[in-house]
């Protein structure tokens, strides 16, 4: 039997979460997840493996459209131990301009991605959107995680905004003393936000909800303008109140804003400590590394700051 090209699958797709429409910047990969358990015996070895859990796990690279932050960064305000998920199921769907949907009825933001703020790259990495079963649904029930259909209406395109992805160059601001009341980078500053979870799992469900654990969040950048002496000071590496096992005070927000122009993002770290501070001694480079700062956990009347603020106008 020949074959017929036109069975070959390969068209874009567009992303649909949380009202926010999102194109990639390459493939948009949907991994249909299972957690198997084997099943042994002593004369035949595995007799066979048995699925235990499953989840659907949706990676992309947003273009770099400067919207939606919300969706893209929801758990900044999280106490520890809340959930990663929307008490109603929100769904996340693919179309293909062919009619093709993909529905995934149980999404959520699982991985964060990161913010890069620099006049030569789009704003951000990959995030990972993870799909469990939906409330109130047993696994083997038809669209117990996801519907599949042809023939669909393909949304459109007039949600992409071209002048909307913003390649900008940026300045910082730690305290306001100089030099570190603004200070600019070598190649830009990067927000990284590291989620640590916790899966909560019910017998003959699998995984139900994800738990949020534990966050940190930190901001890397080779600052320019800055001194060996500088960095060596900020670091309190030694000296009086640096004693091992010495509580370091929290520092001062690190805050990032474009270098030009009216405000169009705004980046802050609470608390702000270096937490690495490579010296680099060479005729071809400048005298330091890349710098760490991470976030420190604050207290205000008694309730937690969040370590990061990430918007389009200031907190």
């Amino acid at each position: 039997m020949a074959f017929d090209r036109t069975t070959l699958i390969q068209e874009p797709g567009l992303v649909t979460f949380g009202s926010s429409y999102f194109y990639s910047v390459g493939p948009i990969t949907v991994d249909l997840v299972e957690e198997r358990s084997p099943i042994p015996s002593d004369a035949f070895g595995e007799l066979d493996e048995r699925v235990i859990d499953r989840r659907i796990e949706v990676k992309f690279t947003p273009i770099g459209e400067l919207e939606a932050l919300a969706t893209l960064f929801p758990h900044g305000g999280k106490t520890l131990g809340a959930s990663l998920f929307a008490s109603d199921d929100a769904a996340c769907v693919i179309d293909t301009p062919s009619g093709k949907r993909l529905t995934i009825h149980n999404a959520a933001v699982t991985t964060q991605p990161t913010l890069i703020m620099g006049h030569d790259k789009t704003l951000f990495g990959e995030v990972t959107i993870t799909g469990l079963i939906r409330k109130d649904y047993e696994p083997n029930a038809a669209a117990a995680y996801y519907t599949y259909a042809t023939g669909q209406s393909y949304p459109g395109d007039a949600n992409i905004s071209v002048s909307a992805i913003k390649t900008l160059g940026y300045k910082a601001a730690w305290g306001a003393s100089s030099p570190w009341d603004e200070f600019y980078s070598q190649a830009g500053f990067t927000l990284t936000t590291d989620l640590s979870t916790e899966s909560v799992m019910v017998d003959g469900h699998g995984t139900v909800d994800i738990r949020l654990t534990n966050l940190v969040a930190s901001i890397a950048a080779v600052p320019v303008g800055i001194s060996v002496s500088d960095i060596l000071t900020k670091r309190a590496f030694q000296g009086s109140g640096n004693e091992l096992g010495a509580r370091r005070t929290s520092g001062d927000d690190l805050v990032i804003t474009n270098q030009l122009g009216s405000l169009q993002l705004h980046v802050q770290l609470y608390g702000a400590l270096i937490q690495d501070t490579p010296l680099r001694f060479s005729n071809q480079q400048i005298g330091n590394g890349e710098v760490i700062w991470r976030a420190s956990r604050e207290f205000a009347t008694g309730t937690p700051v969040a370590l990061y603020y990430v918007g389009t106008t200031a907190p």
